[in-house]
């Protein structure tokens, strides 16, 4: 949930999802030439290197985050560069979104 005045507003994946493609663009815009969907990877369809990924870390960050304390950046590289998996835009969607929570439990 987000503040806004006396407001409090949750925000939803599909905010998260718009935003991050925002980022995206920001972060590599000769790298993000396809249109971005949940299923992208930034590896596989984009390229995105470490510099890439942390430029998107901290974009992050300004974003939707206060407390810089909360990524934990080599535990996000490690996900993002494991072999094991496609990394999606999905998957960071979902990361975004637990960050958030964590945050606001921090708050509360």
């Amino acid at each position: 949930m987000r503040s806004i005045g006396n407001e409090i507003k949750t925000i939803t994946e599909e905010e998260v999802f718009e935003q991050l493609k925002e980022i995206l663009y920001e972060v590599a815009p000769l790298k993000v030439i396809e249109e971005i969907t949940q299923q992208t990877s930034l590896l596989e369809d984009f390229a995105f290197d470490s510099i890439d990924i942390m430029g998107t870390l901290l974009k992050i960050q300004e974003r939707f985050l206060k407390d810089s304390s909360i990524i934990e950046v080599d535990a996000f590289l490690n996900e993002t560069f494991s072999n094991e998996k496609r990394f999606t835009v999905r998957m960071i969607c979902q990361q975004i979104l637990e960050l958030i929570q964590k945050e606001e439990a921090g708050n509360e």
